[in-house]
């Protein structure tokens, strides 16, 4: 007798959950002042600094390590008598801090940690920062750069260079020539450096400045961006596009994220998509290309929160009122793993600061589906003819990517290789991967597979009448598989090919 055995098993152990929770737990930080900056290290670390002091009221960058906050150094190792405005990692792991805090020559610097001890970077006094500083990024060489409210001798605010050895001023001496303050310095993946904040053109117009390495220029020409207001943040996709949000507005006067494709500013998504009622204070990119904006900007009821744009829409990222609705962001940050971090004055029942993290905890759906030969599967869009392992990731409501996986197995034509063998039928057999269980009855089973030595090598249970066993990681051989069922024991021989 001719047997086909056609069926569609689903297994859901789990699904995709997301929250906004406190960063190591409840008021582990516990910082008493708003938290300016936040950044993500190389092996995972979170650091935040701010106006936050220790005990000895000295302004620290904290570290997450994972398991819990620390001042970075120990106490007092850093020891800075101003706000901490800016931090950045570079690919060492080693650390920079810059904000208002002084040195001993009544100066600004840029503050290095090592892993071993803070310093002076590029020596003490070499950079001499009269006023704040307020932004610093990396580039792809390493080179660091810094931008801020300091000025040069002729008065005019400047990017600053370290190249490893040297403080230089980024372009001929007074080039860029900003008639304000600086609030953002970004570089992007081919070491084009950009900045902006409230200086002007000739239009009077906040605008992004440009360094192709050779000279400054208005990104886009004269007045393309037209920026009504200033500009707080600036960062690069993977493909060079260039994004800023701020304070500027749109015509109908919300503030949006402004996008240069190498052609046109636009606005993303679309005309008033976002349509930010107050201003954007930083934007960042996940792994995976979904773009972040933070800042004091509130949804219908008058709440803040992070938006997210997933390159079809805005979303408020976490549902409807998901955090603080009280709380400004002044820094929201990705990690290697997709995790979302902002900070600002985001406060707890304690009355402290903390780093709010959004976390998706995904558990694979995986679905397994056995065809007949000749016959199709239509995944997500595509029609699947042959066996394999696909996948496809999804986008659920409350802004987690979940990632679904088919194991799909097509029936051999033979149906010799359908082996019916003490109530258990398994196909295909002889099998290559994975093999199809059929058991006598549905009801709680216990399926053990063992090597000719008696070795268990796999060992499940099913609620159901059928499973599938994947074997395409065990070597060539017979495998004897045994089945516990409402009290009866089955057995069967299978062959891996």
């Amino acid at each position: 007798m001719k047997l086909i055995i056609y069926f569609i098993l689903l297994i859901v152990p789990g699904f995709a959950q997301a929250q906004w929770i406190e960063l190591g737990g409840f008021n582990t930080l516990s910082a008493n002042n708003t938290i300016f900056a936040s950044c993500s290290g190389p092996s995972g670390e979170i650091y935040a600094g701010g106006l936050f002091t220790n005990v000895n009221g000295k302004q620290y960058v904290a570290k997450w390590d994972g398991t819990s906050w620390s001042e970075l150094g120990g106490v007092n190792s850093l020891a800075a008598n101003g706000a901490i405005r800016a931090i950045c990692t570079d690919n060492a792991g080693n650390l920079y801090a810059g904000g208002s805090f002084l040195n001993g020559n009544g100066n600004r610097y840029v503050a290095k940690w090592d892993g071993t001890s803070w310093t002076e970077l590029g020596g003490i006094n070499v950079l001499a920062a009269n006023q704040a500083i307020r932004s610093l990024c990396i580039d792809p060489l390493g080179n660091l750069y810094v931008a801020g409210l300091f000025t040069n001798t002729m008065g005019k605010q400047y990017v600053g260079k370290f190249d490893g050895a040297f403080w230089t001023e980024v372009g001929a001496f007074n080039e860029l020539s900003a008639n304000n303050s600086i609030f953002s310095v970004h570089s992007d993946k081919n070491g084009n450096i950009y900045t902006a904040g409230l200086f002007k053109n000739d239009s009077n117009r906040c605008y992004i400045a440009m360094w192709d390495g050779t000279s400054w220029s208005e990104l886009g020409g004269n007045n393309s961006l037209n920026a009504s207001n200033y500009i707080a943040c600036i960062t690069s996709d993977s493909s060079g596009n260039v994004y800023a949000g701020g304070l500027f507005r749109n015509a109908g006067m919300k503030c949006y994220v402004a996008k240069w494709n190498d052609t046109v500013w636009s606005e993303v998504g679309g005309i008033n998509a976002l349509s930010a009622n107050n201003n954007i204070t930083s934007i960042c990119f996940d792994a995976i290309g979904n773009l972040y904006a933070g800042g004091a900007f509130q949804n219908a009821t008058f709440n803040r929160y992070i938006a997210k744009y997933d390159g079809s829409s805005w979303s408020e990222l976490g549902g409807s009122n998901s955090i603080d609705p009280n709380a400004g962001s002044y820094s929201v940050i990705s990690d290697a793993s997709g995790n979302i971090y902002t900070a600002g004055s985001i406060v707890n029942s304690a009355f402290n600061k903390y780093v709010a993290k959004f976390s998706c905890n995904t558990e694979h759906d995986t679905i397994t589906h056995t065809i007949p030969s000749g016959s199709s599967y239509v995944f997500h869009g595509d029609t699947l003819k042959v066996s394999g392992i696909y996948h496809d990731t999804l986008l659920n409501s409350i802004g987690c990517d979940s990632l679904v996986t088919l194991i799909l197995t097509v029936l051999p034509n033979s149906l010799t290789e359908t082996v019916s063998q003490n109530g258990i039928t398994m196909y295909p057999n002889p099998t290559t991967s994975m093999v199809a269980l059929s058991l006598p009855n549905a009801g709680t089973a216990h399926i053990k597979m063992t090597d000719m030595l008696g070795k268990v090598v796999s060992e499940q249970n099913t609620f159901k009448n059928e499973c599938i066993i994947d074997l395409s990681s065990r070597s060539k051989g017979m495998y004897l598989v045994e089945v516990e069922q409402n009290g009866k024991r089955y057995r069967g021989k299978l062959l891996k090919e």
